[in-house]
């Protein structure tokens, strides 16, 4: 399941050929990720697009501006290789 689309835009709000998506749940990510190609299907266009992952970097903390100690924003720190429920995929759109 997906929670959020973000398509990039340039500062005319024109499409720059990226986005991000959030996914709910780390399956929903990784089945993204394996199949390569999505086709995403509506009643006016059908378009095949390709899978790229980039993973985004943490927020900076408040307090100290590090992207690992996240001081004043309530959350522990995320560990290198640790994969969250609620995954974040920057994609290029083709």
């Amino acid at each position: 399941m997906v929670l959020r689309v973000v398509i990039n835009t340039d500062k005319y709000k024109y499409p720059i050929g990226s986005g991000r998506v959030t996914f709910a749940e780390e399956m929903n990510y990784k089945r993204a990720v394996d199949s390569k190609f999505l086709e995403i299907r509506t009643s006016k266009f059908m378009k095949k697009i390709q899978i790229d992952p980039f993973m985004e970097e943490p927020p900076l903390c408040r307090a100290c501006r590090c992207r690992s100690c996240h001081g004043s924003l309530g959350s522990p720190p995320i560990q290198h290789g640790q994969m969250s429920s609620r995954m974040r995929l920057f994609k290029p759109f083709v």
